[in-house]
């Protein structure tokens, strides 16, 4: 459940994103309290990549270790440009770059939890032997 927790506010992190980089080359005013929850959802997604994706038995450590700290570089790059620390399109390009990527990698250490978490299915067993 919180897999897909996380699964699903990463997609709608990305979205408000796009949509906060976007939408106002279009002339589309959004309110200032949409804008609230881009940031809010992304810590929260941080916290809970560092909570959910920690290392354990039967699971692989890499995937983990990828998912469990990819949140925190755009989650950093997005608290500098919000502070104004980081200005710039390419620092804002850069910042939605790293949010892909965290998508991609916690979306492969899902799967790694997915298929540990799995019992192993039993063997398939062996086609019979065909006349030729």
């Amino acid at each position: 459940m919180v897999l897909k927790a996380l699964q699903i506010g990463l997609y709608v992190q990305v979205a408000l994103g796009l949509a906060r980089f976007g939408l106002p080359y279009v002339g589309v005013a959004v309110p200032d309290a949409v804008w609230t929850v881009h940031p809010l959802l992304g810590v929260t997604i941080a916290v809970t990549a560092l909570v959910v994706f920690r290392p354990g038995a039967r699971r692989p450590a890499r995937p983990l270790l990828l998912a469990r700290y990819a949140p925190l570089a755009p989650l950093a790059l997005g608290i500098a440009l919000l502070l104004g620390g980081i200005r710039g399109l390419p620092a804002v390009v850069a910042h939605m770059l790293l949010g892909f990527i965290a998508v991609e990698l916690v979306g492969k250490g899902i799967e790694a939890v997915e298929t540990a978490d799995t019992p192993a299915s039993e063997p398939a067993a062996p086609e019979e032997a065909r006349p030729t």
